[in-house]
């Protein structure tokens, strides 16, 4: 045994001889089968096989052990960048998914209103003239029900103006606001939803918004409570939900006004300049361009349609283009998939997965795509049609944008930006999660 630990001895002393290490005193010792120099550091350990023995520096076994544990490291790195791009992609498919269910949220808001029709007219009416509307209508109306159709089709509609900041008061509180005054004549239901008051013939009754009604009594809970308004009384009959501050009461309260007015001859209400807004409930079997001709035929107005319905189809455009781009990058896949299988079933199985998310997509369009009648024309060989919608569409559109707002109107212009908005930023985010699952340079970035 001794024999043996002296030869070990002596072919460490000449490896430590033959690289210049230990030259003065070869002096070593023995941990085990470890053999170290004088300074403490420089080392050889005994490797034995069975054909053969040699020497094996420690820096070499250190180099080893610091390769293994940057390889584990590395290994580490690597499944965290992993999992960090399925984290990502999750988070942003999660927001797409979350911003696509408030567009379709936005948009079917817009859809459910889509009986309703909103028209303007350039030269505002008279209180008066509003009335004498209402009232050709209703005797239509009776008429209509006695089956005397010829005498024309009665409408349900709201003829409507605003006018901004007038003072609202509370004299029993000796409290005053700010607010915009609605001045209705018709049915307010077509305005406010689930409000059927005050009816046409409540001439007493009014509508005020929460925070007026705050602002006036300390409380929401206002109905039956009187405000003075325009020189003239009016009892709540509802609170109504708003972002505006606003007040809204029958234009026959005004007429009265006006008539006094008029016998002591002072002048009569500011409201006459504000009635150029009609919105109308339409019929099942009307088009448009009927209630455009029963306006003018009926009533002697040139009453010009606010395109809301082309709002409706840009922002139904944006959000239709999510599920699709989502299918045209599954159909993708689906062919690679295709390619590279060698089975026939495999093949098969592949195949009738894109047929199947084909007749999917095709009945939801054909179930949420409606084509209206104008934009469909009447011959196929009218090629002026195009120009002409063309046209009218530019139009409609610039109108839109031109018309003064009226709280009315900020139901469907919020769906609208809703829908459009949430559309686009759901499709963004669509491409993002696509290229970022095919390739993950979006994760490169962040390195």
């Amino acid at each position: 045994m001794e024999a043996a630990s002296g030869r070990w001895k002596n072919e460490i002393a000449d490896e430590l001889r033959k690289n210049n290490l230990n030259k003065q005193q070869p002096f070593f010792s023995f941990v085990g089968n470890s053999g170290f120099g004088r300074d403490g550091r420089t080392g050889w350990e005994r490797r034995e096989t069975d054909s053969s023995r040699f020497l094996v520096p420690l820096e070499i076994l250190v180099s080893d052990g610091m390769e293994e544990r940057a390889g584990k490291e590395e290994s580490m790195k690597t499944g965290i960048k992993k999992y960090r791009k399925y984290l990502f992609l999750a988070g942003v498919g999660g927001l797409g998914f979350l911003l696509f269910y408030l567009a379709s949220v936005a948009w079917c808001s817009m859809l459910w209103a889509k009986d309703s029709v909103l028209f303007y007219l350039e030269e505002p009416i008279s209180v008066e003239e509003a009335l004498k509307i209402s009232e050709q209508n209703q005797k239509t109306a009776e008429l209509w029900k006695q089956g005397q159709k010829e005498q024309g089709t009665p409408l349900n509609f709201c003829i409507w103006g605003q006018k901004e900041n007038i003072t609202v008061s509370n004299e029993e509180l000796s409290r005053t606001a700010s607010a915009d005054a609605v001045i209705l004549c018709g049915n307010p239901e077509i305005l406010f939803a689930d409000c059927r008051t005050p009816i046409q013939e409540d001439e007493q009754g009014c509508l005020i918004d929460e925070e007026t009604a705050w602002e006036l009594f300390g409380s929401s809970q206002v109905i039956g409570k009187e405000i003075l308004c325009q020189g003239n009384n009016y009892m709540i009959r509802n609170v109504i939900p708003a972002e505006e501050r606003v007040v809204a009461f029958q234009a026959g309260s005004l007429s009265h006004k006006n008539q006094r007015a008029s016998a002591e001859g002072e002048e009569k209400s500011s409201a006459d300049s504000v009635l150029q807004r009609i919105t109308v409930q339409k019929p099942k079997e009307s088009s448009i361009r009927d209630l455009q001709m029963i306006w003018a035929g009926q009533y002697s107005l040139s009453a010009q349609v606010l395109d809301t319905e082309l709002l409706r189809g840009i922002s139904g455009s944006l959000l239709l283009a999510i599920p699709v781009t989502v299918c045209i990058f599954i159909w993708m896949f689906l062919y690679r998939q295709f390619r590279v299988q060698e089975k026939l079933r495999q093949k098969a199985v592949t195949a009738m997965l894109s047929l199947a998310l084909a007749a999917l997509l095709i009945f939801l369009l054909g179930k949420w795509v409606r084509i209206p009648d104008d934009y469909i024309p009447t011959l196929w060989s009218d090629f002026s049609f195009w120009a002409k919608l063309w046209k009218e569409k530019t139009e409609g559109m610039k109108l839109l944008i031109r018309i003064s707002k009226g709280m009315p109107d900020s139901e469907w212009m919020d769906d609208f930006w809703k829908a459009a908005g949430y559309s686009l930023l759901a499709e963004m985010l669509a491409a993002l999660w696509i290229a970022g699952g095919r390739r993950g340079k979006c994760l490169e970035d962040f390195d």
